[in-house]
């Protein structure tokens, strides 16, 4: 919200220029073109849940608070023949890419990692990259391969 305020007040300075014309016009359809996509994306992630349930192997995201680009929710990973966990996931949302940290509770013991989902219509597809030495955080956001098998759809939240 604050880049579309710092967006607008530029076009107003622009506009006030009687030979920038041609700029003024360039830089409106570009607002409106961010604007655009920011509404896409955020209606995509907002107040909702997203599931995957299969073969034993259940995964779940409730978006429960969006503040601007600032996401956070309950996530659950539940594996077949796997202790499961649940905890808290705290990011945001750049473009497509939701990134935050997930804080969960696994056989009583508190962790903490960061995880990667990529926006893709109303599914979630997790992405997985080399972790630093700790096992806790990515070491490159950008090799992060969005490239799960197992997509998180939208579906009612319970």
């Amino acid at each position: 919200m604050k880049q579309i305020v710092l967006i607008v007040c530029a076009i107003l300075s622009l506009s006030s220029c009687k030979d920038n014309k041609d700029t003024t016009k360039e830089v409106i359809h570009d607002v409106k073109e961010v604007i655009a996509n920011e509404e896409t994306l955020t209606a995509l992630v907002e107040l909702s849940c997203f599931e995957y349930s299969k073969d034993n192997n259940k995964v779940r995201f409730k978006i429960t608070n969006i503040l601007e680009d600032s996401i956070t929710g309950t996530l659950s990973y539940a594996y077949a023949e796997k202790d499961a966990n649940q905890g808290v996931f705290k990011g945001t949302l750049n473009d497509d890419k939701l990134i935050g940290t997930y804080t969960f509770t696994s056989e009583g013991v508190e962790s903490k990692r960061e995880v990667a989902f990529k926006v893709n219509d109303s599914v979630l597809i997790e992405g997985y990259g080399e972790l630093n030495d700790s096992g806790t955080a990515f070491k490159d956001r950008a090799t992060i391969k969005y490239t799960s098998t197992m997509p998180l759809v939208r579906t009612a939240c319970e």
